[in-house]
Protein backbone atom coordinates (compact mmCIF):
# COMPACT_ATOMS: atom_id res chain seq x y z
CA UNK A 1 0.00 0.00 0.00
CA UNK A 2 1.47 3.53 -0.34
CA UNK A 3 2.37 5.51 2.07
CA UNK A 4 0.54 8.65 1.41
CA UNK A 5 -2.33 6.13 1.40
CA UNK A 6 -1.54 4.14 4.67
CA UNK A 7 -1.34 7.64 6.38
CA UNK A 8 -4.85 8.57 5.44
CA UNK A 9 -5.88 5.07 7.20
CA UNK A 10 -3.85 5.57 10.21
CA UNK A 11 -5.89 9.06 10.46
CA UNK A 12 -8.74 7.51 10.41
CA UNK A 13 -7.98 4.64 12.77
CA UNK A 14 -6.65 6.83 15.10
CA UNK A 15 -7.79 6.37 19.05
CA UNK A 16 -7.64 10.00 20.08
CA UNK A 17 -10.41 12.10 18.36
CA UNK A 18 -8.56 14.49 17.90
CA UNK A 19 -6.06 13.04 15.50
CA UNK A 20 -9.08 11.56 13.60
CA UNK A 21 -10.59 14.46 10.50
CA UNK A 22 -13.30 16.25 12.15
CA UNK A 23 -15.74 16.19 8.92
CA UNK A 24 -15.91 14.54 5.66
CA UNK A 25 -14.69 17.63 3.91
CA UNK A 26 -11.59 17.33 5.46
CA UNK A 27 -11.10 13.59 4.93
CA UNK A 28 -12.15 14.38 1.59
CA UNK A 29 -9.11 16.93 1.27
CA UNK A 30 -6.50 14.60 3.21
CA UNK A 31 -7.63 12.00 0.46
CA UNK A 32 -7.07 14.27 -2.59
CA UNK A 33 -3.86 15.12 -1.16
CA UNK A 34 -2.74 11.37 -0.80
CA UNK A 35 -3.54 10.70 -4.60
CA UNK A 36 -1.48 13.39 -5.55
CA UNK A 37 1.25 11.78 -3.39
CA UNK A 38 0.88 8.85 -4.95
CA UNK A 39 0.89 10.10 -8.92
CA UNK A 40 3.99 12.25 -7.51
CA UNK A 41 5.63 9.78 -6.86
CA UNK A 42 4.25 6.54 -8.60
CA UNK A 43 2.81 6.05 -12.29
CA UNK A 44 2.64 2.95 -14.23
CA UNK A 45 4.21 3.07 -17.76
CA UNK A 46 6.92 5.60 -16.97
CA UNK A 47 10.64 4.80 -15.82
CA UNK A 48 11.53 3.71 -12.60
CA UNK A 49 7.91 3.49 -11.17
CA UNK A 50 7.05 7.23 -11.75
CA UNK A 51 8.44 10.25 -11.62
CA UNK A 52 10.01 10.58 -8.32
CA UNK A 53 12.26 8.12 -10.18
CA UNK A 54 11.99 5.76 -6.75
CA UNK A 55 12.64 2.31 -8.24
CA UNK A 56 9.79 1.18 -6.05
CA UNK A 57 6.79 -0.64 -7.75
CA UNK A 58 3.83 -0.77 -4.77
CA UNK A 59 2.01 -2.86 -7.41
CA UNK A 60 4.51 -4.96 -8.15
CA UNK A 61 5.05 -8.82 -6.69
CA UNK A 62 4.70 -8.86 -2.73
CA UNK A 63 6.67 -12.28 -2.61
CA UNK A 64 9.61 -12.20 -4.83
CA UNK A 65 11.61 -15.25 -4.04
CA UNK A 66 9.34 -17.18 -6.26
CA UNK A 67 9.88 -15.80 -9.07
CA UNK A 68 10.51 -17.96 -12.16
CA UNK A 69 11.07 -17.29 -15.43
CA UNK A 70 7.60 -17.48 -17.20
CA UNK A 71 8.81 -17.40 -20.77
CA UNK A 72 11.29 -15.29 -23.36
CA UNK A 73 11.53 -13.75 -26.89
CA UNK A 74 14.19 -13.06 -29.34
CA UNK A 75 15.47 -9.50 -29.87
CA UNK A 76 16.18 -8.00 -33.20
CA UNK A 77 19.14 -6.88 -31.72
CA UNK A 78 21.07 -5.60 -28.19
CA UNK A 79 19.77 -4.33 -25.10
CA UNK A 80 22.22 -1.96 -23.58
CA UNK A 81 22.62 1.02 -21.17
CA UNK A 82 20.40 2.90 -19.91
CA UNK A 83 17.43 0.87 -21.51
CA UNK A 84 14.61 -0.68 -19.48
CA UNK A 85 12.02 -3.04 -20.03
CA UNK A 86 9.14 -1.00 -19.45
CA UNK A 87 5.04 -1.85 -18.92
CA UNK A 88 1.79 -0.95 -19.17
CA UNK A 89 -1.47 -2.63 -18.70
CA UNK A 90 -0.67 -6.00 -20.79
CA UNK A 91 2.32 -4.59 -22.69
CA UNK A 92 5.80 -4.76 -22.63
CA UNK A 93 8.30 -2.05 -24.34
CA UNK A 94 11.67 -2.74 -24.72
CA UNK A 95 14.37 -1.18 -27.01
CA UNK A 96 17.09 -2.77 -29.42
CA UNK A 97 20.37 -1.21 -30.57
CA UNK A 98 18.80 -2.57 -34.06
CA UNK A 99 16.95 0.61 -34.08
CA UNK A 100 13.25 -1.12 -33.32
CA UNK A 101 11.33 -0.82 -30.22
CA UNK A 102 9.83 -4.21 -29.55
CA UNK A 103 6.18 -4.38 -27.69
CA UNK A 104 4.91 -7.84 -26.45
CA UNK A 105 2.25 -8.88 -24.63
CA UNK A 106 2.67 -10.15 -20.82
CA UNK A 107 2.58 -13.28 -22.00
CA UNK A 108 4.93 -13.61 -24.44
CA UNK A 109 2.81 -13.24 -27.32
CA UNK A 110 4.09 -10.80 -29.95
CA UNK A 111 2.26 -7.34 -30.25
CA UNK A 112 4.40 -4.75 -32.66
CA UNK A 113 7.43 -3.76 -33.21
CA UNK A 114 8.04 0.53 -34.00
CA UNK A 115 11.50 1.41 -36.19
CA UNK A 116 13.60 4.22 -35.37
CA UNK A 117 16.69 5.32 -37.68
CA UNK A 118 19.12 4.36 -34.58
CA UNK A 119 19.27 2.81 -31.26
CA UNK A 120 16.54 3.11 -28.81
CA UNK A 121 18.37 3.00 -25.88
CA UNK A 122 16.43 5.48 -23.66
CA UNK A 123 13.94 3.34 -21.52
CA UNK A 124 10.06 4.33 -23.34
CA UNK A 125 6.91 5.39 -21.74
CA UNK A 126 3.73 4.60 -21.74
CA UNK A 127 0.72 7.35 -21.95
CA UNK A 128 -2.83 7.13 -22.84
CA UNK A 129 -2.81 4.43 -25.35
CA UNK A 130 0.20 6.21 -26.99
CA UNK A 131 4.17 5.40 -26.40
CA UNK A 132 6.75 7.71 -26.52
CA UNK A 133 10.11 6.60 -27.14
CA UNK A 134 13.49 8.00 -28.22
CA UNK A 135 16.08 7.14 -30.17
CA UNK A 136 20.26 7.72 -30.70
CA UNK A 137 19.91 9.99 -33.93
CA UNK A 138 18.04 12.64 -31.41
CA UNK A 139 14.63 11.54 -32.55
CA UNK A 140 11.32 11.13 -30.24
CA UNK A 141 8.67 10.15 -31.41
CA UNK A 142 4.77 9.33 -29.70
CA UNK A 143 3.25 6.02 -31.83
CA UNK A 144 -0.26 5.42 -31.23
CA UNK A 145 -0.31 2.06 -30.33
CA UNK A 146 -3.36 0.43 -31.89
CA UNK A 147 -2.59 1.48 -35.34
CA UNK A 148 0.98 1.82 -35.32
CA UNK A 149 0.11 5.77 -36.47
CA UNK A 150 3.18 8.01 -35.20
CA UNK A 151 1.34 11.41 -33.90
CA UNK A 152 4.44 13.51 -33.81
CA UNK A 153 8.17 13.67 -33.56
CA UNK A 154 10.63 15.91 -32.48
CA UNK A 155 14.26 16.42 -33.72
CA UNK A 156 17.12 17.22 -31.13
CA UNK A 157 20.99 17.80 -31.84
CA UNK A 158 21.99 14.58 -29.96
CA UNK A 159 20.58 11.27 -28.45
CA UNK A 160 17.86 10.45 -26.31
CA UNK A 161 19.23 8.33 -22.96
CA UNK A 162 16.61 10.01 -20.77
CA UNK A 163 13.28 8.41 -20.33
CA UNK A 164 10.60 11.12 -21.83
CA UNK A 165 8.29 12.36 -18.65
CA UNK A 166 4.76 13.13 -18.76
CA UNK A 167 3.63 16.60 -16.34
CA UNK A 168 1.62 18.95 -16.92
CA UNK A 169 0.45 18.11 -20.53
CA UNK A 170 3.98 18.34 -21.07
CA UNK A 171 6.47 15.76 -22.24
CA UNK A 172 10.05 16.75 -20.92
CA UNK A 173 12.75 14.88 -22.24
CA UNK A 174 16.53 15.33 -21.98
CA UNK A 175 18.95 15.23 -24.61
CA UNK A 176 22.56 14.31 -24.66
CA UNK A 177 22.38 17.82 -26.44
CA UNK A 178 22.74 19.25 -22.80
CA UNK A 179 18.96 20.52 -23.13
CA UNK A 180 15.91 19.54 -21.36
CA UNK A 181 13.25 19.87 -24.17
CA UNK A 182 9.58 20.51 -22.89
CA UNK A 183 6.84 19.28 -25.65
CA UNK A 184 3.35 19.69 -25.93
CA UNK A 185 2.05 16.24 -24.93
CA UNK A 186 -1.02 16.30 -27.59
CA UNK A 187 1.05 18.34 -30.80
CA UNK A 188 4.90 17.62 -29.91
CA UNK A 189 4.83 21.55 -30.22
CA UNK A 190 8.33 23.04 -28.79
CA UNK A 191 7.05 24.86 -25.23
CA UNK A 192 10.62 25.92 -23.89
CA UNK A 193 13.84 24.47 -23.82
CA UNK A 194 16.90 24.70 -20.75
CA UNK A 195 20.64 24.18 -21.67
CA UNK A 196 22.73 22.50 -18.88
CA UNK A 197 26.31 23.05 -19.01
CA UNK A 198 27.46 19.50 -20.08
CA UNK A 199 25.27 16.35 -21.79
CA UNK A 200 22.22 14.88 -19.69
CA UNK A 201 22.02 11.33 -19.90
CA UNK A 202 19.56 10.58 -16.92
CA UNK A 203 15.79 11.27 -16.87
CA UNK A 204 14.45 14.37 -15.21
CA UNK A 205 13.05 13.89 -11.90
CA UNK A 206 9.60 16.04 -11.07
CA UNK A 207 8.64 17.03 -7.65
CA UNK A 208 6.99 20.22 -6.03
CA UNK A 209 6.14 21.78 -9.60
CA UNK A 210 10.26 21.37 -10.40
CA UNK A 211 12.29 19.56 -12.90
CA UNK A 212 15.13 18.13 -11.44
CA UNK A 213 17.95 17.12 -13.88
CA UNK A 214 21.76 16.30 -13.49
CA UNK A 215 23.95 17.01 -16.32
CA UNK A 216 27.64 14.91 -16.89
CA UNK A 217 29.07 18.12 -16.00
CA UNK A 218 28.58 18.06 -12.64
CA UNK A 219 25.47 19.60 -11.56
CA UNK A 220 22.45 19.25 -10.36
CA UNK A 221 19.70 21.64 -11.65
CA UNK A 222 16.12 23.03 -10.43
CA UNK A 223 13.67 24.16 -13.26
CA UNK A 224 10.09 25.90 -12.91
CA UNK A 225 8.35 23.02 -14.61
CA UNK A 226 5.82 25.25 -16.44
CA UNK A 227 8.07 27.63 -17.40
CA UNK A 228 11.77 26.48 -17.71
CA UNK A 229 13.04 29.16 -15.75
CA UNK A 230 16.05 28.06 -13.64
CA UNK A 231 15.54 27.84 -9.74
CA UNK A 232 19.22 27.03 -8.53
CA UNK A 233 21.51 24.33 -9.33
CA UNK A 234 24.21 23.18 -7.11
CA UNK A 235 27.67 20.95 -8.03
CA UNK A 236 27.30 17.22 -6.92
CA UNK A 237 29.63 15.24 -9.84
CA UNK A 238 29.27 13.56 -13.00
CA UNK A 239 25.95 11.71 -13.33
CA UNK A 240 24.88 9.29 -15.83
CA UNK A 241 22.33 7.49 -13.56
CA UNK A 242 19.02 9.19 -12.96
CA UNK A 243 19.04 10.37 -9.05
CA UNK A 244 15.61 8.69 -6.89
CA UNK A 245 13.38 10.95 -4.90
CA UNK A 246 11.76 10.04 -1.71
CA UNK A 247 8.86 12.44 -1.07
CA UNK A 248 8.36 13.13 2.89
CA UNK A 249 5.58 14.89 5.19
CA UNK A 250 5.64 18.71 5.88
CA UNK A 251 6.60 19.38 2.12
CA UNK A 252 10.00 17.75 2.07
CA UNK A 253 12.13 15.47 0.25
CA UNK A 254 15.37 13.26 0.10
CA UNK A 255 16.88 13.00 -3.53
CA UNK A 256 19.74 10.82 -3.58
CA UNK A 257 21.80 11.10 -6.52
CA UNK A 258 24.72 8.53 -7.58
CA UNK A 259 28.22 10.16 -9.16
CA UNK A 260 30.16 8.32 -11.84
CA UNK A 261 33.32 9.06 -9.48
CA UNK A 262 30.76 6.54 -7.09
CA UNK A 263 29.90 8.61 -4.53
CA UNK A 264 26.17 8.68 -3.14
CA UNK A 265 24.68 12.11 -2.08
CA UNK A 266 21.70 12.20 0.02
CA UNK A 267 20.30 16.04 -0.17
CA UNK A 268 17.22 17.44 1.55
CA UNK A 269 14.77 19.15 -0.23
CA UNK A 270 11.72 21.39 1.26
CA UNK A 271 9.00 23.15 -0.74
CA UNK A 272 7.78 25.04 2.54
CA UNK A 273 7.60 27.98 0.21
CA UNK A 274 6.16 26.83 -2.41
CA UNK A 275 9.06 25.98 -4.54
CA UNK A 276 11.14 23.46 -4.09
CA UNK A 277 14.31 24.34 -2.52
CA UNK A 278 17.37 22.90 -0.63
CA UNK A 279 17.46 22.63 2.79
CA UNK A 280 19.82 25.43 4.73
CA UNK A 281 22.00 22.61 5.46
CA UNK A 282 21.24 19.99 2.25
CA UNK A 283 23.61 17.27 2.67
CA UNK A 284 22.42 14.49 4.99
CA UNK A 285 25.34 12.42 4.00
CA UNK A 286 27.85 11.03 1.12
CA UNK A 287 28.80 7.24 1.01
CA UNK A 288 31.88 6.36 -1.09
CA UNK A 289 31.59 3.33 -3.40
CA UNK A 290 34.98 3.75 -4.78
CA UNK A 291 34.28 2.56 -8.37
CA UNK A 292 32.26 3.83 -11.06
CA UNK A 293 28.30 4.10 -10.95
CA UNK A 294 26.26 4.14 -13.86
CA UNK A 295 23.01 3.06 -12.93
CA UNK A 296 20.83 4.40 -10.28
CA UNK A 297 19.63 3.85 -7.19
CA UNK A 298 16.67 2.76 -5.18
CA UNK A 299 14.53 3.67 -2.41
CA UNK A 300 11.81 2.14 -0.56
CA UNK A 301 9.55 3.44 2.35
CA UNK A 302 7.93 1.13 3.37
CA UNK A 303 9.81 -0.06 6.58
CA UNK A 304 8.36 2.02 9.66
CA UNK A 305 9.80 4.89 11.30
CA UNK A 306 12.87 4.78 8.36
CA UNK A 307 13.94 4.09 4.96
CA UNK A 308 16.43 2.89 3.17
CA UNK A 309 18.51 3.05 -0.20
CA UNK A 310 20.18 0.52 -2.68
CA UNK A 311 23.34 2.53 -3.54
CA UNK A 312 23.67 1.51 -7.48
CA UNK A 313 26.58 -0.77 -8.39
CA UNK A 314 26.28 -1.89 -4.54
CA UNK A 315 25.56 -5.35 -3.37
CA UNK A 316 24.15 -4.25 -0.31
CA UNK A 317 21.52 -2.06 1.30
CA UNK A 318 22.39 0.74 3.68
CA UNK A 319 19.89 2.71 5.97
CA UNK A 320 19.55 6.02 4.64
CA UNK A 321 17.91 7.21 8.16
Amino acid sequence: MPDAVARVLLRLLAKKAAERPDSGEALAHLWALARRDVWSAHARGQYRGGRARSGEHPDGPGQVEGLREAWSVSLPGEVTWPAAVMGEGDLVAVGTRGGQLVLTHASGRPFATYAARDEVTAPATFHGGHVLFGAWDGTLRRVNLLSGAQLWQHQARAEFTGAPTLWGGQVLASSRDGHLYALDARTGELRWAYRTGGPVAASPVLWAGAALICDESGWLHALDARSGHALWKVEVGTVHGTPALLPLEGAEATLVVATWEGEVHALALSAASGRAALAPEPTLWTYDLEDEVWASPALSGSLPGAWRCWPAGAARCAPCA
